[in-house]
């Protein structure tokens, strides 16, 4: 899982201190995932659209380089290619990013390579478009169904 938000801010540490002892607690209980370890690779996207999109395509090379069932891609000795020593090989997923611009970007990108998103704190309306972002995920509601259920709250 890689995960891409700001840890440049306060709030950002603490989620990313929250996850990895998630991940530490998960994995020391054999019996939650028998025989699978989570591991995370943190990032920081400094909530910026384009450098989330560079730091993004470093996994999507491994991506491309696993899928790759016609061997397009390959090294001189005919190995599978390995990026930053291989440690993009086993990403399945990234969690992020914090802000509803930078979802937006990276949803688009990584569509296109069936990439499991999960966002903590996007709200926009336009990721919940099915048909466009199939593989973006969120933990909270969006503006729309906030903005619902403040009217509710207000009736």
């Amino acid at each position: 899982m890689i995960v891409l938000g700001c840890v440049e801010q306060d709030e950002g540490i603490q989620q990313l201190e929250a996850l990895i002892y998630t991940l530490i607690k998960i994995n020391a209980d054999e019996k939650l995932l028998p025989g699978v370890r989570l591991g995370v690779l943190a990032m920081d996207s400094c909530d910026s659209t384009a450098y989330a999109l560079e730091q993004s395509l470093d996994f999507i090379k491994g991506f491309i380089a696993r899928s790759d069932s016609d061997h397009q891609f390959r090294c001189r000795d005919g190995s599978a290619p390995r990026f930053r020593d291989g440690s993009f090989d086993r990403v399945v997923g990234v969690i992020g990013g914090q802000s509803s611009a930078v979802s937006i970007q990276l949803a688009n990108l990584l569509r296109l390579f069936h990439v499991p998103q999960i966002s903590y704190l996007s709200t926009s309306p336009t990721l919940s478009n099915k048909e466009k972002f199939a593989y973006f995920f969120r933990t909270v509601p969006s503006d729309v169904n906030q903005a619902h259920a403040i009217l509710e709250i207000l009736k």
